[in-house]
């Protein structure tokens, strides 16, 4: 195994600091839970989002659409600069970092995370809690 490249992810932090078990049985056994509904619902609303800023338009027939289009204030105009979707990788201490920025405005510059919930008062990032989020750190 000490020939296999390993990309750590935000993803694969929060799992380790979670649980190490829980990180071995997904990353090295490959062992995947089902996603939840709600996990189905945010991948759902995350597609109609980057096909909104591709250029597209939301389907606001379908429950996903009507929760991106709530987002839509706070995202920039569909443009020909914005990175949708962009990979970014970096190595820190030899360590090779990898993850997926939902979006990219040069504008700002600033970047985007799409999140959803059911109660953001409760589960969303604040400023004192997003100076620790892994993902945040990782992205900035």
């Amino acid at each position: 195994m000490a020939s296999e490249i390993w990309r750590v992810s935000a993803s694969q932090i929060k799992t380790w600091n979670d649980c190490p078990r829980k990180w071995g049985f997904k990353y090295i056994d490959g062992l995947e839970d089902p996603p939840s509904k709600a996990a189905i619902l945010g991948s759902k609303v995350h597609a109609e989002l980057e096909r909104y800023l591709e250029g597209g338009d939301i389907d606001e027939a379908s429950d996903a659409g009507k929760i991106a289009a709530t987002a839509l204030d706070l995202l920039p105009e569909p443009r020909e600069d914005l990175s949708v979707e962009e990979e970014v990788v970096f190595e820190l201490d030899g360590v090779t970092f990898r993850g997926f920025v939902d979006l990219i405005d040069p504008a700002g510059p600033t970047i985007f995370d799409h999140k959803t919930s059911s109660d953001p008062k409760r589960w969303g990032l604040t400023e004192e809690t997003l100076v620790d989020d892994v993902q945040a750190l990782m992205y900035a």
